[in-house]
């Protein structure tokens, strides 16, 4: 059995999308865990009302904590020898979890992942981490795979875990970008990955998500589990410590993106001090990886050379005339 647990938090609009993606899926004997984490509009209700439904749903009820919280709260209740993740905002393809547990059993591993299709609440979508064959990673490939980016992404939800991957893991509470550290720790613990490769979760940009919103202080949780990595890294796996520096060098250059695209940058110097300070040290690792796309070259080449804060201004003033 497969244990789904799912935080449910100020999303009326997308529940029912999340929920019955989930009781529909061709892999029938779940365990669905919806959290209602003290949702101030009406999901505990619409949760109840799922449960009436459908016997394989459990709901838990509770002060709102956030979502690592949440998540950890369904990992203390849940019996499946499986456990997945689903967004409460997010959707899943009704293979889903019939293709990654498939893949476990056929390859003996603790976890699969596969790929997803990211979509914008302005219609725009694209799709990550496809491949056209599956295929296994075995040993040091699978941190060297997690830091060139290109292989499966450092979220929860498009992946399938056997249980004890938890008995003494939990995501941190109280931060944001929770996922990176989890999933990181559990890649350096496991022998081997199946990776599917196929769009089968549907991850929603919402702008007022997480990743959607304006800069702010806990944006720098970002920088610390992301540099936390990298140290771990270079110091675990020195093989792969050019990989490390460009994976450092490209979550700098993002996270200072999400600074420069914001409108409150001034009140953040100290903190793009920072982030341009570490830039400096590893740019060149971002652009002589080879496993780095184009465009993140040139991004960090124009963040390097401060050319982004006027490129970023000048977008938002084009975005505004049209």
């Amino acid at each position: 059995m497969i244990s789904v647990i799912v935080p449910v938090y100020n999303v009326a609009a997308y529940l029912d999308r999340c929920v019955e993606s989930i009781i529909n899926q061709m892999y029938a004997d779940l365990e669905i865990i919806l959290v209602d984490d003290g949702s101030p509009d009406n999901c505990g209700e619409m949760c109840d009302e799922w449960a009436k439904k459908d016997g394989r749903i459990k709901i838990i009820h509770k002060k709102n904590g956030g979502l690592s919280d949440a998540r950890n709260a369904g990992l203390d209740i849940a019996t499946g020898q499986y456990i997945g993740f689903v967004d409460s905002d997010d959707w899943i393809e009704p293979d889903m979890y019939q293709d990654l547990l498939g893949a476990i059993e056929q390859e003996n591993t603790e976890l699969a992942v596969t790929g997803i299709k990211r979509t914008y609440d302005n219609g725009y979508s694209r799709v990550q981490f496809v491949c056209d064959t599956p295929f296994i990673i075995t040993g040091d490939e699978i941190i060297q795979a997690y830091l060139q980016q290109g292989t499966f992404s450092t979220s929860a939800g498009d992946k399938l875990y056997l249980k004890s991957l938890f008995d003494t893991r939990r995501f941190p509470v109280g931060k944001q970008y929770e996922d990176a550290p989890v999933i990181f720790d559990i890649l350096c613990s496991v022998s081997k990955v199946a990776v599917i490769g196929r769009p089968q979760y549907n991850y929603f940009q919402r702008a007022d998500s997480i990743c959607g919103q304006s800069f702010s202080i806990r944006k720098m949780d970002h920088y610390e589990f992301s540099k936390a990595i990298w140290e771990r890294a270079k110091r675990h796996y020195p093989r792969y410590i050019e990989d490390a520096d460009a994976f450092w060098g490209c979550k700098v250059c993002e996270i200072l993106y999400t600074l420069y695209e914001s409108k409150n940058q001034n009140a953040f110097q100290q903190e793009e001090k920072i982030l341009c300070n570490d830039l400096n040290k590893v740019w060149k690792s971002v652009i002589k990886n080879d496993s780095v796309p184009k465009i993140m070259k040139v991004k960090t080449i124009m963040a390097r050379i401060h050319v982004a804060p006027i490129y970023n201004k000048l977008k938002s003033l084009k975005v505004a005339r049209v």
